[in-house]
């Protein structure tokens, strides 16, 4: 016999299961197999479960990224209703955008406008206008809501890698591989004591598949998948370098605010010092 292909481990769940259903029906419905229809149906069980997970993580990330969009936009709103009601150039506006024009603050999703955004609660309750002091508890509620649907998105992408490179989908793989190999074994004494013929016994298992791709085609998509994590890279460092800017900016703004509230003090200081030389000396005098 010839030999069948051994499925790799990070062969996709629709391609296990375009195998083992080629596999699965050609051992129910031939006559001298089946002896092993009960391995089969056996093993179906784990197809059905791993599709069902996948499904379900793939929901869950979907479901995660759409909550990311919506805090996004949620706090993209809050950005334009506090922009158009404070002074970029006062005190309160440097303390929340720094030298960042709105737009460039909303432009990251979450990420940085985020880490940002988290501080504002704080510095509108201290803001002159009710329209701003009203605002800061929408905005806590908005940047909490961001910070979970941060949280849900990145643990829903890790669950769904953790299932295709160390979970359910290779240990299926794995255990796919040897039903089919004992199954192939089978099959081939099957062959051998019937005289079926040559090729009779791999016949069972589907050879290529949309996945099983020559090396010039996997040549070709290498270079296309390397091409898009360059392309990745640098959107990573232009983002990680508009977020150092932001993290910088914030910096900036809060040490002004430090030194503001530092020059106010003293000159309340100076103020009070002054009025207590006055009173010592209307004492003195009378």
């Amino acid at each position: 016999m010839v030999g069948i292909k051994t499925l790799p481990d990070t062969a996709t769940t629709p391609t296990g299961e375009s195998h083992f259903r080629f596999m699965a029906a050609r051992i129910r419905r031939n006559p001298y197999t089946q002896a092993l229809v009960a391995e089969v149906d056996a093993f179906e069980p784990r197809i059905e479960a791993a599709i069902a997970e996948e499904r379900n993580l793939l929901i869950a990330e979907a479901s995660a990224a759409a909550a990311v969009q919506f805090a996004d936009h949620d706090l993209d709103a809050s950005v334009d209703f506090v922009s158009v009601n404070v002074d970029n150039r006062s005190l309160l506006g440097q303390r929340l955008f720094g030298h960042l024009r709105p737009s460039e603050l909303k432009r990251p999703v979450l990420g940085g406008q985020l880490d940002v955004m988290k501080t504002w609660p704080e510095a509108l309750a201290e803001a002159d206008k009710a329209v701003l002091k009203d605002h800061a508890p929408v905005v806590a509620a908005r940047a909490q809501a961001g910070e979970e649907a941060a949280k849900e998105k990145k643990i829903a992408a890790q669950n769904l890698i953790d299932f295709r490179t160390i979970g359910t989908r290779v240990k299926l793989n794995q255990d796919h591989n040897k039903l089919r190999k004992s199954l192939f074994g089978k099959l081939g004494e099957i062959q051998h004591e019937h005289k079926l013929g040559a090729g009779w016994a791999e016949s069972f298992f589907l050879q290529d598949s949309a996945e099983e791709l020559s090396p010039s085609q996997l040549d070709k998509k290498i270079g296309a998948a390397t091409a898009e994590l360059d392309a990745l890279k640098k959107q990573r460092e232009a983002l990680a370098a508009q977020e150092a800017m932001i993290a910088a900016q914030r910096a900036q703004a809060a040490q002004q605010e430090k030194k503001a509230k530092l020059e106010a003090l003293q000159k309340l200081k100076a103020d009070l010092a002054a009025q207590e030389a006055a009173l010592l000396s209307e004492l003195s005098e009378g």
